[in-house]
C-alpha cells in the first residue's frame, strides 16, 4: 500500500575513502522486531487544456516488523503491522480528505472519497506477512483474508500479493548484487501501483560512497539519482479520465540511504524526485493535451 522506494538524506560526517570491497546484503534476524517511521508527501499539478488541477498528499506511518523463528527451509516470516496511519489529501475546489488511525471508522466527509478511507482502514487493520528466503529475497507475501474483494475496483491491484512480492524485491535491489568499493555504481527499477490501473516506474542510479558514523554505528552510505521514469495506464481502467500517452522525465531529485551491513538492515532513507512532462488525456470522449508536474518526497527511519 503505502509504498515507498524513493531517496534524500542530510549528509553526515565523512566516510572512509578506501578501495576495500564490502558486501551489502539484506538480512532477516529470526525472533526480532523492528520499528520504522515513514513520512511521504506529494504535490501534483495536472494541466488539461487551460485548467490546472492541483493535489497535495501527506502520509505518516509507524510500522512494526516482527520476525518469527527460522523455518526448516531457512526462510523467516515477518509480520508487518501498521500501528499509526495518518493521511491528508487536498483536492481541487477546496476539498480535503483526512484519515487518522486514532479514529479509523470515521466516514469521509465527502462520500466520493469513502473508497480511499476503506483502503486505509484495511491497511491499518490487516497486517501482511512477508516471507524471506535464506538468501534474503522475498519469496511470498500474504494476508489473512481476501482484501482485494473488499475494496473498489480502482484499488484491488494494491492488495495483489504477487505484485507486492515483485515490488518488494525490486525495492531491495537498491543493494548491489556483488561486493562493491567506493565509487561503484549500479541501477535499480521499481514499479509503483497508483491504483485505477496506473503504474509509475522509476529507474535510479546508486553510488556507494563509503561509511559514516551515526548513532554509535558505522553505516554505509549510498547516494541515489533518478535516471528515467515511465507511466502506464491500463486502457481497460474504469477511471473517467484516461491517460493515452505520456512523455515524463525526472527533472530534479536525489536521495541518500544509510545501511547497517552488520545487521543487514536499512537505517535511514530519504528521497525526493520531481517528474515533469507532456501527456494526452481523454474524458467523456474528448481528448486533451496536458502536462504533469509531480514532486514526491519521502523519509524512512529505523527507530532505536
Amino acid at each position: 500500500m503505502i509504498r515507498f522506494s524513493l531517496p534524500l538524506l542530510c549528509v553526515l560526517s565523512a566516510g572512509i575513502a578506501s578501495s576495500a570491497e564490502v558486501t551489502l546484503q539484506n538480512k532477516v534476524t529470526p525472533n526480532s522486531k523492528r520499528v520504522y517511521h515513514l513520512d511521504q508527501k506529494s504535490e501534483q499539478v495536472l494541466t488539461l487544456g487551460p485548467q490546472d488541477i492541483e493535489t497535495k498528499t501527506s502520509t505518516f506511518i509507524v510500522q512494526h516488523q516482527t520476525a518469527g523463528p527460522k523455518l526448516a527451509d531457512g526462510s523467516v516470516e515477518i509480520v508487518e503491522k501498521v500501528e499509526v496511519l495518518q493521511n491528508e489529501i487536498k483536492l481541487p475546489g477546496g476539498l480535503t480528505f483526512q484519515f487518522d488511525s486514532a479514529n479509523p471508522d470515521k466516514k469521509a466527509d465527502d462520500a466520493r472519497l469513502e473508497p480511499i478511507a476503506t483502503l486505509l482502514r484495511l491497511t491499518l487493520k490487516n497486517p501482511q506477512t512477508v516471507v524471506f528466503d535464506a538468501s534474503g529475497k522475498v519469496s511470498a507475501v500474504r494476508f489473512s483474508e481476501d482484501l482485494a474483494s473488499q475494496v473498489g475496483e480502482d484499488y484491488r491491484s494494491m492488495f495483489d500479493t504477487d505484485r507486492r512480492k515483485k515490488t518488494a524485491n525490486q525495492a531491495l535491489a537498491y543493494l548491489p548484487e556483488k561486493a562493491v568499493k567506493v565509487g561503484d555504481q549500479w541501477e535499480y527499477t521499481v514499479d509503483t501501483d497508483l491504483g485505477s490501473g496506473q503504474t509509475l516506474t522509476v529507474t535510479s542510479q546508486v553510488e556507494y560512497k563509503g561509511t559514516v558514523e551515526a548513532g554509535g554505528k558505522t553505516l554505509h552510505r549510498l547516494v541515489t539519482t533518478p535516471k528515467s521514469t515511465t507511466y502506464f495506464m491500463d486502457p481497460n481502467s474504469k477511471s473517467p479520465l484516461k491517460i493515452l500517452e505520456s512523455d515524463l522525465k525526472p527533472t530534479e531529485g536525489g536521495g541518500e540511504v544509510l545501511f547497517d551491513a552488520e545487521a543487514g538492515e536499512l537505517q535511514k532513507l530519504e528521497s525526493k524526485i520531481r517528474i515533469q512532462g507532456k501527456l494526452k488525456a481523454e474524458a467523456m470522449g474528448l481528448q486533451f493535451p496536458g502536462k504533469l508536474d509531480l514532486t514526491l518526497a519521502g523519509k524512512m527511519v529505523r527507530q532505536p
